[in-house]
């Protein structure tokens, strides 16, 4: 039976696509493109998924001003900023990737695969993105690691970059193997992480610069925990299709990450510009 197209279902009516498990109604099916953009105002199951990672987007465009703004520290070297612009575009690629499939991707199953693709493509620039501001500034002394872990994350991201839009990618058999590269390329991050400890003598700069990764990390791991389980919504059917279900939490948990990333970024930047000027170098 062919569906009515600008309908809003529930789960057993809605495309294997596009459907949620634990999410019992709110489902948009058949919408044309302009169904879609104008279901941006309506309440359905994927409000929330959109509009936290558009506003979101827009915050972070905002940022783009505020780091051309920055004051200088005292006595700092005005260090490149541009490892923070790659992190905000990364970040802006990231959520409006997600976004968009949300919002188009989710309403007509013909877009699924490939708005799909794209949002995943978001997270492997955030996850790049977030990684170059720490290994550029914190190996500010050292040109040779600077590259080497750079290039090395750039090298990596771009195979799966690759692997994404490739069709096999989503067949079930090769569930384990996306999973694992995607927490492999995450886990890859970790290396110059650990290794700028080393390099830094474990000083109050590198303890840090942990300690700021390492919350943000909370805030990754916990709203990935809870995206996971589908936790309300698998505890409370129905109460939770529309709003503060997993998917929800998930994207907010995103969000809050990458700004406490910006912000430990900055700080990063600020100490790094002191301790380069103060040496004179």
């Amino acid at each position: 039976m062919r569906q009515e197209r600008g309908k809003i279902v529930v789960l057993s009516e809605a495309p294997r696509a596009t459907a949620y498990r634990c999410i019992r109604s709110g489902y948009r099916v058949q919408h044309t493109f302009l169904e879609a953009l104008t279901s941006l105002w309506r309440y359905h199951n994927e409000t929330w998924n959109v509009w936290t990672h558009l506003m979101g987007f827009g915050y972070f465009v905002s940022l783009q001003f505020h780091v051309s703004m920055m004051a200088l520290p005292t006595l700092g070297l005005d260090l490149e900023r541009w490892p923070l612009y790659v992190f905000i575009c990364t970040a802006l690629a990231c959520m409006g990737s997600s976004a968009a499939y949300h919002l188009f991707g989710t309403a007509n199953e013909r877009w699924a695969d490939r708005l799909g693709a794209f949002d995943y493509a978001g997270i492997v620039l955030l996850i790049f993105g977030s990684c170059v501001p720490f290994c550029y500034y914190g190996f500010y002394a050292s040109a040779f690691y600077q590259h080497l872990y750079i290039w090395s994350l750039l090298g990596c991201g771009s195979a799966l970059f690759t692997c994404i839009f490739q069709s096999f990618f989503y067949h079930a058999r090769w569930r384990t193997l996306r999973v694992g590269l995607f927490v492999g390329f995450g886990a890859l991050g970790v290396v110059p992480l650990l290794h700028l400890l080393v390099f830094h003598r474990y000083n109050a700069l590198s303890i840090s610069l942990l300690g700021g990764v390492v919350g943000e990390g909370g805030v990754y791991l916990g709203g990935a925990l809870i995206y996971t389980t589908q936790v309300p919504e698998a505890l409370v059917p129905n109460r939770f299709d529309y709003s503060l279900n997993s998917h929800n939490l998930w994207h907010c948990c995103v969000v809050a990450a990458a700004y406490l990333h910006f912000k430990t970024m900055v700080e990063l930047w600020e100490a790094t510009s002191m301790a380069i000027g103060a040496a004179g170098v």
